[in-house]
């Protein structure tokens, strides 16, 4: 079994430019509802405000990598983080998570089937 539902098309380490540099881990898109994910894939969670910020701004910076073009229009942009689950990952979780809740407020599980369950605010 997959960890997304077969409506979402992954694409892996997504160069952006601008205004960030850097490579999105996955990014997951699908024509019906127009959604993207823009996934970060982290083992360790050692600077915490530092991923949140940087995820956000390659997510912010889609538009400018060679994928753009080629996923849905007008396709709403969400963040999803995948964390390993370890006993030091899982007590960072627990201990920061209002602001886990407020950078990525839709559950993982959204993205496994239930197309009515992204938000915009993710």
């Amino acid at each position: 079994m997959g960890i997304a539902d077969a409506s979402w098309r992954p694409s892996v380490e997504v160069g952006v430019v601008r205004p960030a540099r850097g490579f999105v881990d996955v990014v997951f898109d699908r024509a019906r509802p127009p959604d993207i994910l823009a996934t970060e894939v982290q083992s360790r969670l050692d600077r915490f405000e530092q991923l949140i910020r940087w995820s956000q701004d390659k997510a912010r910076s889609l538009p400018s990598s060679d994928l753009w073009p080629v996923v849905a229009a007008g396709a709403a942009v969400h963040r999803l983080l995948v964390i390993r689950s370890t006993a030091a990952t899982r007590e960072v979780a627990r201990r920061f998570e209002a602001t886990l809740r407020v950078a990525y407020p839709v559950r993982a599980a959204s993205a496994s089937g239930d197309k009515s369950q992204l938000s915009d605010r993710a």
